[in-house]
């Protein structure tokens, strides 16, 4: 298995890690909402979709500087 190979198997492991957060959390906030606690859900809610979506552009960004890192020279 060559390095691209590692980083879309990592990626996609980070990607359905997200995609079940995402189900999971929304679903607890689902439940909270229904309770009238809307002002919490919102912010903590906001919160959380923030750190992830910096989390993700983050290792984004650092995939593409290693990918170049070993791009061959011509």
């Amino acid at each position: 298995m060559n390095q691209y190979d590692r980083h879309m198997k990592f990626l996609m492991k980070i990607w359905l890690g997200l995609l079940h957060d995402y189900f999971a959390f929304y679903f607890k906030l689902c439940l909270m909402c229904q309770q009238g606690q809307k002002t919490l859900c919102t912010n903590f809610w906001v919160k959380y979709e923030t750190f992830l979506l910096s989390l993700w552009i983050t290792y984004i960004l650092k995939l593409i500087v290693q990918e170049r890192k070993f791009e061959p020279q011509y």
